[in-house]
């Protein structure tokens, strides 16, 4: 199970989401390229190194770093959490970069051992869900809008359960 502390560090973490560079600072919304595979993966900066696919995991509360990765990039491990019912080294970083246009400051990985994830690393749902955002396969973008959401005239809304 994961502790509030954990959670708290990931959501503190995931809020700290900024643009890389003053052109894309101007825009109303940003987009960063994704690719399709089995999995949704996004190029990831650890540390200005990379770039590293991650797959989008809408499931994961916290973002994670193949094991493997995080010794070749000597992260500086902060602590243990326990992760459903198991124990994972806990990884802090000055910084992420997302397709190089989005940067997370003082970002947090949880270590994975051995999983066969088709990347390098896992990217959790508050990745997409703490601005308004969308992921636009046929474009193969995940776009952020800091002011709020995206102009949707034209579209009508669905009523369903």
């Amino acid at each position: 199970m994961i502790t509030r502390r954990a959670l708290g560090l990931s959501l503190t973490a995931v809020g700290g989401l900024t643009l890389a560079g003053p052109a894309i600072a101007r825009r109303s919304s940003i987009a960063v390229p994704i690719t399709l595979g089995d999995r949704v993966l996004m190029d990831v900066r650890l540390n200005g190194q990379g770039p590293f696919p991650f797959a989008v995991d809408t499931g994961a509360v916290v973002s994670g770093v193949k094991q493997q990765l995080a010794d070749r990039l000597d992260l500086r491990k902060l602590r243990d959490v326990r992760l459903n019912g198991a124990d994972f080294p806990l990884y802090t970083l000055p910084e992420i970069i997302f397709g190089d246009t989005v940067r997370q400051e003082n970002a947090v990985l949880f270590g994975l051992e051995g999983a066969n994830l088709g990347a390098d690393g896992l990217l959790a749902a508050g990745l997409l869900t703490t601005y308004d955002s969308e992921l636009d396969f046929g474009r193969g973008e995940w776009r952020v809008h800091p002011p709020g959401g995206a102009d949707r005239a034209g579209f009508e809304r669905v009523e369903s359960e």
